[in-house]
This record gives C-alpha cells, sequence and structure tokens, in this order.
C-alpha cells in the first residue's frame, strides 16, 4: 500500500501523540500515511499479527460516530464491504470514523463480522450487543460456515437423542441419550482464530420416529473487530454470546424428540498501539444453553442465554420435558452434557484476543479470559 509502519511505537508514545500529533513519528502511530487518501490500520501485534487490516478512506468517515440509533445492521450500514483471505469465511462489514464513542446500546446484527475502526480514539461506556439469541435476529457474522456440532440421532423406532453443545474456544457439552437415538457427539476445540469468523452452533435435537422435530440448535455468538489508530478504551460491556438450544417436542407415546445443542461463544477482538479495560467492563463470549428433550405430554424448553445483568453471566440448561439440558460454559466454568433423556449439551467459549500493548484492571469481568 506504500505505507510503513514500526510496530515498536505504542503504548505511552501513542498517548502523547493523541495530544501531539506534530511529534515525529506520530504518522506511523496512526498509521495514517496514505495513497490516495486511504488509511490502514489494524495488525499492531507483534510480528504484525492481528486478524484482519482495514482500509478506509479518510476523505469520505465521519469525524464522530456515536450513532443513537440503536443498531449496527453489518448488511446494511457499512462504509466498505472486504473479501477476507480465507475463501470459506463470509465478507467483513468496516464501519468507520475518525472517533468512536458508543455510550448507549448498540446490537449488532447481520451476516457479516463487524470490524469497526477508529483513525484515533475508540471508546466504549455503553453497551455492544453481538450476542445470538433463539428469539431475535442473528448477530453479527454468527455461526461460521467451519464448524458444526453433532445432531442427535433419529432412530427407526424411538425418541431422538440431544444435539451436543458447540466447540470453540472450549469444548461444549456432549446431547444425552432419547428413547433410543445416540446423543450428538461434541467436536474439538479450535485453533486461535486467524481471521474474522463468528461461533459456532450447536448440533439440531433428534427427530422423533413419531414424527414429533428436534430442538433447533442455538446459534453461534457474533464477530466484532475494534480497530484504533491511538487507543481503544473499553469501560462498558461488550456480549458476543451464542444462543440456546430449543427444546424438543413431545409424543403421546413416550418417543419425544430431541432438545437442541446451544451455540458457543463468537468472537471479540481488539488492535491498537494500546487497549485499556478499565474497571468494571464486562466482556462475554460465553456459550448458550442446551434445550431440554420432549417428553410424553409436554415439550421441552429452550436453554438460557448469557445476561449482563446477572452475574456471573452463565446460561443454564432448559428444564422440562423429559430431559435437561446442559448450562453453557463461562468463565473458568466448562460447558455441560445434556442431562436424562434426550437433553442437549451447553455450548462452548468464544475467544476474546488483544493485539498491541494492553492494560486489564483487575476488576474487569472477561469470560473467556483476553489472549
Amino acid at each position: 500500500m506504500g505505507y510503513h509502519r514500526d510496530v515498536s511505537l505504542v503504548g505511552t508514545f501513542a498517548r502523547l501523540c493523541a495530544v501531539m500529533a506534530t511529534l515525529p513519528g506520530c504518522d506511523v502511530v496512526f498509521d495514517l500515511q496514505t495513497v490516495d487518501g486511504e488509511a490502514c490500520l489494524g495488525r499492531y501485534g507483534p510480528l504484525d499479527g492481528g486478524l484482519f487490516e482495514a482500509c478506509v478512506f479518510t476523505t469520505t468517515v465521519p469525524p464522530l460516530l456515536n450513532t443513537t440509533a440503536g443498531q449496527i445492521d453489518t448488511d446494511a450500514d457499512c462504509n466498505r464491504v472486504v473479501a477476507q483471505q480465507d475463501p470459506a469465511e463470509t465478507e467483513v462489514c468496516i464501519v468507520a470514523a475518525t472517533n468512536v464513542v458508543i455510550e448507549s446500546g448498540i446490537t449488532v446484527t447481520g451476516t457479516r463480522p463487524l470490524v469497526l475502526v477508529a483513525l484515533e480514539i475508540l471508546s466504549i461506556s455503553g453497551t455492544l450487543d453481538a450476542s445470538s439469541g433463539h428469539a431475535r435476529a442473528p448477530a453479527a457474522g454468527a455461526t461460521s460456515a467451519t464448524c458444526a456440532a453433532g445432531a442427535g440421532e433419529i432412530p427407526d423406532n424411538g425418541g431422538g437423542g440431544g444435539g451436543a453443545g458447540a466447540s470453540f474456544g472450549s469444548m461444549g457439552g456432549a446431547g444425552a441419550e432419547g428413547n433410543d437415538g445416540a446423543g450428538g457427539a461434541v467436536n474439538q476445540i479450535a485453533p486461535r482464530p486467524a481471521y474474522m469468523r463468528g461461533g459456532c452452533a450447536g448440533g439440531a435435537g433428534g427427530d422423533s420416529s413419531a414424527g414429533p422435530e428436534g430442538g433447533a440448535a442455538g446459534a453461534g455468538g457474533g464477530a466484532v473487530y475494534l480497530i484504533a489508530g491511538t487507543e481503544i478504551l473499553i469501560s462498558g460491556r461488550i456480549n458476543a454470546s451464542g444462543a440456546a438450544g430449543l427444546g424438543g417436542r413431545a409424543d403421546s407415546s413416550g418417543r419425544g424428540s430431541g432438545g437442541g445443542g446451544g451455540g458457543s461463544g463468537g468472537v471479540i477482538g481488539f488492535d491498537a498501539p494500546m487497549t485499556t479495560i478499565a474497571a468494571g467492563a464486562i466482556l462475554i463470549a460465553n456459550g448458550g444453553g442446551g434445550g431440554s428433550g420432549g417428553g410424553t405430554t409436554s415439550v421441552g424448553q429452550p436453554g438460557g442465554e448469557a445476561n449482563l445483568n446477572v452475574p456471573p453471566h452463565g446460561a443454564a440448561g432448559g428444564v422440562g420435558g423429559s430431559g435437561i439440558g446442559g448450562n453453557g460454559a463461562f468463565a473458568a466454568t466448562p460447558a455441560a452434557a445434556g442431562t436424562q433423556s434426550a437433553g442437549g449439551g451447553g455450548g462452548g467459549l468464544g475467544f476474546v484476543v488483544v493485539y498491541g500493548e494492553r492494560v486489564i484492571d483487575q476488576s474487569a469481568s472477561l469470560s473467556p479470559a483476553a489472549i
């Protein structure tokens, strides 16, 4: 692109550049050496580490993004849409401004991961919600095409098994055996992401041979990647947790269907010379709870979903019908398998990744821990 970046110019020097932009070398820290008005930011980690480099036209970005609309749709609200190097993954949506300030609540939806870019400072004191939920629109880039958990078995003559919870940053929980149908098997955990992607979907509950369909799987959490030329400041909350699996349906013959497995957490990423996660900040990419299996007369219930307002922000498995869904993973607590008859497994954790220097206050709540 015709520019040069010295990745060792970080931290204190970046802070000086925020108030003394004419200081020699600040053009490197801000990464604003441009070609035809295009500035490229990101990959501030060692050896150009990072998930994505975002290039934007500085003449067209607004001076401030402080949205009051309450939503960013990655299928409609992008400054730029860019393909990723991995053709298996979807293109990303870039939303950019000179400075980005989120002081209220923003929900991120759409099929593409969100890359939020500030040429200077990106600050979140409100809430950025890129979580998936079984009763709302899919989160940004939720559910990568490169992973899927095991579905519950559909038997020839019996009740379906529970679907497995999705594995991603940690293992999901296995689905429980139904009335003749085996539970879904869990996949192995994924390596640290090398590109922008959402979490993994759980496995669907197995149908009953008598006809009732199994519970739908929970979607994986969304993908949000925050890039700043100077500094990222987080004192608010970011949620990229997975959705719950739904409950199985009932059957009077005792051959109910399996509960769906919970989706895994997605990806929360930071890429700046300095990222500060302050006291009281909450960042979660937790797994969704598994749905319970269907009984003779009662339907299974959906699992729970991570709640930013209820520490420690875990998601319980569904209870009702014939089985119990597994809890989703949170913090150091692993996802649980479905239990009794045809419960879906809980979803595993996602990832929180930080490139560049970081300061994380001990009272900040991160699930999982940042890598």
